[in-house]
Order: structure tokens, then sequence, then C-alpha cells
């Protein structure tokens, strides 16, 4: 318990800090005014969140790696309580931030089965394949047992750990936020993706900057891609992006006040997410945004 106190007492006067620094107005990536308000109040998710946010001191899950079994099983309940309250409007991008931002951070094995919520049915997914970038560093091959719904190929982000330092050290590669680790195990991302249906990759954070290389080495298998709050791509990578005019197939969801997605030269579609309330960066990084009563997209 004093572990976790420490670690969450450091991130919030890190927060705080980053906030002095990139304060929310230079975090923005809009200037449109007309937003698209989105309402989605489920209080059983809005109690999830509270009690397992970033900053948590007791069980901590968004953007926080465990490697309990029994935190996997919190997130499969967290998928059917979306599936059985969320409105249909709002499933899908629900469903993946939650595959971002939670299940990626867990400690998922081959041969294990969820129910993901997917073209309107909980679907059986078994992870088929799971693919270390480097130490510590999983993609996790997701598959439909009904043949029908879409492959997911999903990164993994920044573990904030010394467990994690080679995450953390991935981050600062001077190639590209993740690039060297991503090209070292192309060869076995390649190799799944021949089989996959539909393949579509998935990623917050570090996350989703490696899901958006899977899209650039594999445009054509990949069928599309949805990041959160991606770093850029280093400009050899940004210019090969733009060759191939990828944006179309990739939707970029950044969050008003989070200062990781101006590094770099981002790409994609870009969404903003936003509140009524001020978020400092971390804040903004992690927050589970679509379970938020209300929040906008620009």
């Amino acid at each position: 318990m004093i572990t976790s106190f420490l670690r969450a007492k450091t991130l919030q006067t890190a927060n705080f800090a980053m906030g002095v620094i990139f304060p929310e107005k230079s975090c923005s990536f809009v200037s449109k005014t007309t937003k698209e308000k989105r309402e989605n109040y489920i209080p059983d998710l809005v109690k999830f969140v509270d009690r397992h946010h970033f900053f948590s001191v007791n069980h901590p899950l968004i953007g926080v790696v465990t490697e309990r079994e029994q935190d996997i099983w919190l997130v499969a309940d967290l998928l059917k309580l979306i599936f059985d309250q969320a409105p249909a409007a709002d499933l899908e991008l629900m469903t993946v931030e939650v595959l971002a931002k939670i299940l990626a951070f867990r400690s998922l094995k081959e041969g294990m089965e969820l129910l993901i919520p997917m073209q309107k049915e909980l679907t059986r997914y078994v992870v088929d394949k799971v693919i270390f970038l480097d130490e510590e560093m999983p993609v996790f091959g997701l598959v439909a047992l009904n043949d029908r719904a879409p492959s997911f190929l999903l990164f993994r982000g920044t573990e904030l750990s010394w467990k994690g330092r080679r995450s953390i050290a991935s981050d600062l590669d001077i190639k590209g936020v993740g690039y060297s680790c991503f090209v070292k195990a192309l060869p076995q991302i390649s190799s799944w993706l021949k089989n996959a249906y539909q393949p579509q990759a998935i990623g917050f954070s570090l996350g989703g900057i490696l899901a958006a290389y899977a899209l650039l080495y594999h445009p054509n298998e990949i069928q599309s891609a949805t990041v959160f709050g991606p770093p850029g791509f280093a400009k050899k990578a940004y210019q090969k992006w733009r060759e191939l005019d990828l944006d179309n197939k990739m939707t970029v969801y950044v969050t008003k006040g989070d200062c990781v997605p101006k590094y770099g030269h981002l790409a994609g579609a870009i969404k903003e997410f936003s509140l009524l309330r001020r978020l400092r960066p971390l804040t903004a990084h992690t927050q589970l945004i679509t379970a938020e009563p209300f929040y906008f997209i620009t």
C-alpha cells in the first residue's frame, strides 16, 4: 500500500509540473468552435474509472500493467457492461478505447478467450498470438472464433515502472518513438498478418505509434488502425506515410491537454476529445474519455 501511495503521489506531482510546462491551451489540436457533444452516463462505468484510474492508490488498471489474471476478468466484465448499456452509436468507440487503454495492459496468454462487443454482438475472441517487440513489450493478436469479425493487433503502451524500462527507452528512440523495437519484430508481425481476417491495429500512447507503424509497413494487409494519444512520426517515417497517403485508414483520437501527440509529426484522421473541465497532461493522456457522462469530439 505504501508503494502504491508513493507511486500515485509521484505521478500526481509530475502531472502538476507538466501542467505548468505544458498548459492546456498549448496542447490543443483544433481551433474550431463547433463540437459534437456525446452523452453517455453509465453509473457502473463511472465507478470503474473512479476505482481503477491511472492515479489510483488501490488498484490502477487504466494505462497500468498488472499481472493478475483476475484483472483480465474485470476487463471482461467491463466489456459486457458496455455491450449491455452503451448506446449503439458509441459501442464501437468505447470498446476500442477499453481495448487500447486497459486490456492491452493485462497479462494475456495465448489460448485465453474473451467476449468483445463487435458488430453489435458479443463476439468470442481468442488470444491467438503474443509477439514480443522487446522484453516485456507484448503485442496481442486477437482472432474472432466466428470467422466473421475482424482480427485485432493490439499494441501495449508505455509501462511507467522499473520493469517497463524497455518501453520507456523505446519512447526515446532517436529513429522515432518505438521504431527500432517494432522493426526488430516485423517478421513475426508479418507472419501473423498473413492468416488474420481483416486485421485492425489498435494502440494507445507508445502502442498508438506502434499500431501506426504496423499500418505503414502493411498498408494492404491491415484494414484500418484506431489509436489514442500517440506521439507523431519521425521525419523519415512521416514522409513514407505521406507517399502512401494513409490518413484515411487511421483514426487518431487525441485529448485536449495531452502533450504526447505534440511530439513528432502527427498523421491520420485526427479527432480531438475535450471535456468542460481542464485536464493536466497525464490526466488528459490516460483518461478513459468515453466513460465520461458527456464529452466533446471535434
